[in-house]
Formats: structure tokens, sequence, C-alpha cells
């Protein structure tokens, strides 16, 4: 797929310098979701990797044949990565990249968090059926673009695999049950109207994480980082870097 590249970036002068960013796209989606936010970053000093998950950016078929732990995979080395050009390291994840940003979290030494419509449960009773759906329908309508402007086109699969929605309803599971090791400063972006992720995941980490900061998107659908409230989403999240950089630098 066109312009579905991984993010690798050295962090230069401004005011994010020092920091290191690791940023988590969606499910079926790709880097290009994230690339704008990610861009915004790098100008402002940041190391940034956003690597492109296993099974995404090529064809359905092959998001098939992979699993939550294939997606996960290639994350640590990532902040791996950015720990040896940086002091402080953040995760930024979109929709289920979101999921996966609370996993390395909960995993690894992160100082911070920035979530854009993060998906880690439903309310919708159909996906408790999904394993067994997986057996008799390969795939379902995909779920990109969803945005408020009509300007961009998210390059997403049209075609959703059913096996690998049962694996990422695996990925849930396990963040939800460990939701309680998340002990570092958490920003939350939810948008009001979403045609992807329901009301569920933020009720849940509203109620379950402590150090939540939390901002409603007015005029963006579910790829935010795509739509009319990116430029928001962007100095936010600067303001909220530059934060942890100040608190990694006072005397302990």
């Amino acid at each position: 797929m066109i312009g579905v590249e991984p993010i690798w970036a050295d962090g230069g002068p401004g005011p994010l310098q020092g920091a290191g960013v690791l940023v988590c796209h969606g499910f079926s989606g790709s880097p290009a979701s994230v690339r704008d936010s990610s861009q915004y970053l790098i100008d402002q000093g940041a190391a940034v990797a956003c690597p492109l998950l296993p099974g995404h950016g090529t064809t359905w078929h092959q998001m098939r044949l992979s699993t939550h732990q294939d997606w996960y995979s290639v994350l640590p080395p990532a902040l791996d990565w950015l720990a040896e050009r940086t002091h402080v390291q953040v995760v930024f994840g979109l929709s289920m990249g979101g999921a996966l940003a609370l996993r390395i979290a909960q995993l690894e030494p992160v100082a911070g968090v920035v979530l854009v419509n993060p998906s880690v449960g439903t309310d919708s009773p159909v996906y408790r059926l999904v394993p067994l759906l997986a057996k008799f329908l390969p795939t379902v309508r995909g779920i990109g673009s969803d945005t408020k402007t009509e300007a961009v086109t998210e390059p997403s699969y049209p075609r959703a695999p059913l096996a690998a929605v049962a694996s990422m309803r695996e990925l849930w599971r396990l963040v939800v049950q460990d939701l309680d090791s998340v002990r570092v400063p958490v920003l939350l972006f939810t948008s009001r109207e979403d045609h992807v992720v329901d009301g569920y995941s933020g009720r849940l980490l509203r109620r379950r994480l402590p150090e939540l900061t939390d901002y409603w998107l007015e005029n963006s659908y579910h790829v935010a980082t795509m739509d009319n409230d990116a430029g928001f989403i962007n100095q936010t999240t600067t303001a909220f870097i530059s934060d942890l950089l100040r608190a990694a630098d006072e005397p302990q």
C-alpha cells in the first residue's frame, strides 16, 4: 500500500528535545493515520518511532495470519531504539494502537501515555461471537477513513479479517486485566461522535486510570489525528510531553 511506511526520526532542537515517542497505529490501518501527528512531534524536537505493525500495510489476507502477539512484538525494540537516543519515553496510540500503548505501559518503563479514541473493549454483544463467526465468515467491511472532514483518506484495508478481530479481543482482555499496573500520567482524547469505537473504552479508562487527563473532541470522528481536531491533539500532546520532560529534570 502507498504511504504506509514506518516512521523513524532522531530528535533535534526544540521544546521536546530529549523526548522519545513510540507511536502505535490502529487495527487494519498504518503509520499514515498518525503521520501528521508524528511529524509535528518531530518538528518540536522529539525522536519518533512508528513501526508498521505485522500484517498491516499489505493486504487483509496477510493480516488474517497475524495476531496481537505479532503486533506487539515490534514495539519493545522500537522503544529500545528511542531509549538509546532520549531520556524520557512516551507512548502514543490511536484506536487499537491505544490498547498496544497501554500494554507497553504495563510491561515496559515509559513516562506517560497518550491515547486517541483508544479501543480496549466494546458494549456490543456481537463481539463475543467473533471467534465462532471467524470460522465461517472470513471478513467484514473495513473501518478506515472515519473522519468528519472529507479532505483526507486513510490508507487502510477495505475488509477486516475476523480472525484478527478475535485476536484483538484477546489483546483487550490482557490490557483490561492489567489496567491497575498503569501508574504513569495518561492523556486521553475522545471524539464525541465515533463510528468505530463505542463509549465502553472511555468509560472504563476514566474509572480505572488514576492519573488521567481527559479531553473531548467536538469536531472529529474516529481517526481524529487526520481530522479537524488534529491541531489541538498535537499541541496538547506537546504540552503534556513537555511537562514530563520537566518532571524528569527536577531533582529527586
